[in-house]
């Protein structure tokens, strides 16, 4: 299990769409200069931007423009970073340049749980599921049977990885209770599968959460800047 924050974000409106994963780099190395102090409690960092295919499914329809999927050497480093005195203070005067909110409104804490795989490639669908049933009735377990029998077939066999992370503590800006990361190799092949009406339907979880207040994008890694 890993402990992580993952936050799923909009761009300052003032931002073209193709302008956003570089300013969005220019905000991660601006949080990188804060010092060991800082750093010392991310195992990894990883910005998935969105990527705008006009033909997807109508599931993969929403406002959002990426997400953040921030791996933390542990559960007491993840608060720590969170609420760091100072730090988030200045990381929100660039926040207002980049993001439509502060990050920390859309911040989630999560736990990963590995299904199938290692890999996790340059492209993925991830899949954000807002709950119709209570968390504490079991809500989490659920999905994550749900994602166990989805590893176990062939609908996701072109797959580098996949895995569920049950959110411990929700933002305050949505009310997920759970994300889904599947990861592919090629954005060929990721297309390909979030073509796929089977795969869409196992990524929503209709039956536990409502699609409609979840989200699910296609995304890519945004590389780090050449400057």
């Amino acid at each position: 299990m890993e402990h992580k924050l993952i936050y799923l974000a909009r761009r300052n409106p003032a931002l073209r769409a193709d302008a956003f994963p570089q300013a969005w780099r220019e905000h991660s190395a601006f949080a990188s200069t804060f010092g060991q102090s800082f750093r010392k409690y991310f195992k990894g960092s990883c910005q998935m931007v969105r990527i705008w295919t006009p033909d997807l499914p109508e599931s993969f329809s929403n406002i959002y423009d990426g997400s953040a999927l921030l791996t933390m050497v542990s559960r007491e480093g993840l608060l720590a970073a969170r609420y760091q005195p100072g730090t988030t203070d200045a990381l929100k005067k660039d926040e207002e340049r980049v993001f439509a909110s502060y990050v920390d409104d859309w911040t989630m804490n999560a736990e990963e749980y590995l299904v199938a795989g290692e890999e996790k490639g340059e492209f993925a669908i991830l899949s954000f599921l807002f709950p119709t049933v209570s968390i504490d009735s079991g809500f989490w377990d659920a999905s994550r049977t749900r994602v166990e029998a989805l590893a176990a077939s062939s609908t996701v066999a072109a797959a580098s990885c996949i895995a569920g992370n049950k959110v411990v503590d929700p933002s305050r800006a949505h009310g997920f209770g759970a994300m889904i990361e599947i990861w592919f190799a090629d954005l060929e092949t990721a297309t390909r599968a979030a073509h796929d009406s089977a795969l869409v339907t196992a990524l929503e979880q209709a039956d536990i959460a409502d699609p409609s207040q979840g989200a699910r994008l296609l995304a890519r890694r945004n590389p780090r800047s050449a400057a």
